[in-house]
């Protein structure tokens, strides 16, 4: 028998899992994904720590056509729940909804009409299921350490593919 992994869909674990997942199961290996940097936010009489995250692409993809769109909808699934909305505005923070924008705007998918698809490829990524599975492979080898590089991301990715064949 198996085991069960339970997931925080609202933490940033999750959130960066499917960032990475969303350019894993488009065949890019991220150059590391990390949920590290700590934060303390105000809760009640004290303060709760949190950590942002973020994963890096391979700077050796940046140029492969259609590395862009491939970007943008690992964006788009580390978004659940909060998903962009057209129109689209910069807000200069540097955070996935700023980075979706900027992407947007550069390569002209902030047309109403391209954003839509742009979305609904972002659906069908999230829905497929080799998706679905890295996404939880990586979310529990975050659970074990903070920080993946790009060795860690190769192996889940590989791991994929050995079991979808």
């Amino acid at each position: 028998m198996g085991t069960v992994t339970y997931i925080d869909f609202g933490s940033t674990r999750w959130e960066e899992s499917a960032h990475a997942a969303g350019l894993l199961a488009q065949g890019h290996i991220p150059l590391v994904a990390r949920i590290d940097w700590p934060y303390d936010r105000p809760a009640g009489n004290g303060m709760f720590r949190r950590c942002y995250g973020l994963v890096r692409p391979d700077p050796a993809d940046l140029d492969k056509p259609g590395f862009r769109r491939a970007f943008a909808l690992a964006v788009i699934v580390g978004m659940p729940g909060r998903e962009p909305q057209w129109p689209l505005r910069r807000n200069g923070s540097t955070n996935d909804d700023d980075v979706i924008a900027q992407i947007c705007q550069q390569e002209g998918w902030d047309d109403p009409i391209e954003f839509l698809r742009l979305r609904v490829k972002a659906d069908e990524l999230w829905r497929s299921r080799p998706f679905r599975r890295m996404a939880v492979a990586v979310y529990t080898q975050f659970q074990q350490r903070e920080v993946l590089d790009q060795a860690d991301l190769q192996e889940i990715y590989d791991e994929e593919h050995a079991c979808s064949t």
